[in-house]
């Protein structure tokens, strides 16, 4: 009953569509987390250690990828 009632409604259509949307972004996150450089990766994870009050460092510029 399920299955037919997938095939009358077009329900298999949007889960293919809405798992390829998912694995556009997944690697489009993933292709841009893995391009960025070493060292803006390394500022971004010391950045919520680095609360002393006073006021935020310069942002360190991404350049590209240097390792």
């Amino acid at each position: 009953m399920i299955q037919e009632l997938a095939e009358e409604t077009g329900a298999m259509t949007l889960v293919i569509l809405s798992m390829l949307l998912f694995l556009a972004a997944f690697l489009a996150i993933a292709i841009a987390t893995l391009r960025k450089s070493r060292t803006v990766m390394e500022a971004r994870a010391r950045m919520p250690l680095e609360d002393d009050g006073s006021t935020p460092a310069e942002p360190v510029r991404d350049e590209g990828r240097t390792h």
